[in-house]
């Protein structure tokens, strides 16, 4: 703090004397005072997104939503060619549920920063929620290198592949989410509802196999949380597209006590964890 001080003092009409000072009241929860010198580092160095970005957090972090878009409007026009301040004007419309104002700030963060998964996904599930599903499809479509270690960009690319009904798509894509390290539990519960759905190319040995990796899937997800009722009621239906009446009821019954397949014995046999 009192490097910043010394700074502000040396230099009184730099902007980064004041932006870096009103960083450090912010800290201390002196907001009032943050505010401030940030103000005035944005109206010495404007073209700074920094400054923007870091006033425009303070009033969202205070739930001051209007101060948040207004301050990040103006960011856009005094550093237009920050993918930050674009980016964060986008998210902020999306959050809000201002999904056409958010595309246009979100198509040019992506343009300013191609190949930015965070980028990416937000901008595709704009696309996605007005309707623009083939243009949103190939922006993740033109991200697939990236699908490994952002799993969360196939997911949302398997949920466009949905809506236009293209299965031999869709299963891939989830299945990669559904096993990525850090997979969360509706990317795996979601991955177990589509194998367990009726596909066109419904083949008997087909149905059995997806029912198998359903339950594969299920495993993990019960695992790790034993009393999920979605997991217990898929299992289930799982074990019912196997043949397994007996244990398709026994399953539903063992709820929330979290029931799995014996891979080495018949089908429909379970164990109780």
């Amino acid at each position: 703090m009192q490097a910043s001080y010394d700074l502000l003092e040396a230099h009184p009409d730099s902007g980064e004397a004041h932006g870096w000072l009103g960083k450090a009241l912010a800290v201390q929860g002196r907001l009032d005072d943050a505010i401030n010198h940030l103000n005035r580092a944005t109206l010495i160095d404007p073209e700074q997104a920094d400054w923007w970005l870091e006033l425009a957090a303070i009033y969202h972090n205070n739930g001051r939503r209007e101060q948040e878009i207004e301050t990040l409007r103006a960011a856009v026009m005094a550093a237009p060619s920050s993918c930050e301040v674009h980016y964060g004007l986008g998210k902020a419309f999306q959050r809000d549920g201002f999904t056409s104002e958010a595309l246009l700030y979100l198509k040019q963060a992506a343009r300013l920063k191609p190949g930015d998964p965070e980028i990416i996904l937000t901008y595709a599930q704009v696309l996605r929620d007005l309707g623009h599903t083939s243009e949103s499809r190939a922006v993740l479509e033109s991200s697939r290198s990236k699908w490994m270690h952002h799993p969360e960009l196939a997911f949302e690319y398997a949920a466009i592949a949905q809506i236009q009904e293209d299965w031999d798509s869709v299963l891939p894509a989830l299945e990669l989410a559904a096993r990525a390290d850090k997979a969360r539990p509706e990317w795996r519960l979601r991955y177990a509802e589509a194998l367990l759905e009726d596909h066109p190319d419904g083949h008997p040995g087909r149905k059995t196999l997806r029912a198998a990796q359903a339950m594969e899937i299920l495993d993990l997800v019960m695992e790790n949380s034993p009393e999920d009722s979605r997991s217990h009621f898929l299992m289930a239906e799982a074990l019912r597209k196997q043949g397994s009446t007996v244990g398709h009821w026994i399953c539903i019954g063992s709820w929330p006590i979290s029931c799995a397949v014996n891979r080495t014995s018949l089908p429909g046999r379970l164990t109780a964890d």
